[in-house]
């Protein structure tokens, strides 16, 4: 960790019964790391990402097995915590990892601007690769870094 967050840490709060356990276990490293959060009613976390990009929820899908998922709130990015998970970590780990990279600027938030649509927002961890792959005329905008 580098220590370049970007925004005030809010208080968490890692308990009530309507979250998942490995929810719980993600809340309770998110405290211990002094990152914050907030709880949703459905026991979803919420973690503020830099300069109001957006909002990250993690949660729990529940069908035959349980299926993390992060998402941001307002944009239409998501990936599931066995993708980020490497085989040295577990799930709740690799997840908090990801977080943890995003406000120390290793994972980039971008905002993408082509001129005649909406903006688009993209998460990613190699800029290289996504300039190569920026639309001709496109702008963008790099919130966390």
């Amino acid at each position: 960790m580098s220590g370049k967050r970007s925004f005030p840490l809010l208080g968490g709060r890692a308990e009530g019964d309507e979250m998942d356990a490995i929810v719980k276990q993600i809340a309770l490293k998110l405290d211990n790391l002094g990152i914050g959060y907030f709880v949703d009613s459905s026991g979803k976390l919420l973690v503020p990402l830099p300069n109001n990009f957006d909002c990250l929820s993690i949660g729990a899908l529940k069908n035959d097995n349980s299926d993390t998922i992060l998402e941001m709130v307002q944009a239409g990015w998501h990936t599931h915590g066995d993708l980020l998970n490497g085989s040295e970590v577990d799930e709740a780990d690799a997840i908090v990892s990801f977080i943890e990279d995003i406000l120390d600027g290793e994972i980039l938030l971008i905002e993408e601007y082509v001129p005649g649509e909406q903006p688009r927002k993209f998460v990613e961890d190699d800029l290289e690769l996504y300039l190569r792959n920026l639309p001709a005329g496109a702008e963008y905008k790099i919130y966390n870094k």
